[in-house]
């Protein structure tokens, strides 16, 4: 049921040769810090766009990053109590319409947070070098 938005990033030349430098755990907990910086700004726009019926839903969202193999994932979106949140993001066949609040989030902030990204990037590759 979960949509995914996948992208790979290539052209962060400096990025890549600091990740092809260090073990896979190190570049694997660099790249979840740069996400987690990244992340924030999904988070920030997803209070613009989150139905707000309650406030419950936008008070349960969630970023949460995963390490599988050399594919590192962010997920984004409501958390297991506020499940629900998803059927007024894609609709149900029971009526309820879809209102694609979450990929309004991604679109609107999507800029943003990769300038984010490569931001914390720089950042620690520039403590790095210290």
């Amino acid at each position: 049921m979960a949509n995914t938005v996948s992208f790979k990033l290539s052209g962060l030349k400096e990025v890549q040769e600091a990740l092809s430098t260090m073990g896979r755990r190190q570049a694997a907990n660099f790249l979840k810090k740069a996400e987690t910086k990244a992340s924030k700004v999904f988070l920030d726009a997803i209070q613009d766009t989150v139905p707000h019926d309650t406030d419950y839903l936008s008070e349960h969202m969630v970023a949460q990053a995963k390490l599988k193999g050399d594919s590192l994932t962010m997920r984004i979106g409501p958390d297991k109590s506020a499940f629900w949140g998803l059927f007024t993001e894609m609709g149900t066949k029971n009526g309820i319409r879809p209102v694609h609040w979450l990929f309004r989030a991604f679109m609107q902030a999507k800029d943003a947070a990769l300038e984010e990204f490569v931001k914390a990037c720089q950042q620690m590759i520039a403590g790095m070098k210290k």
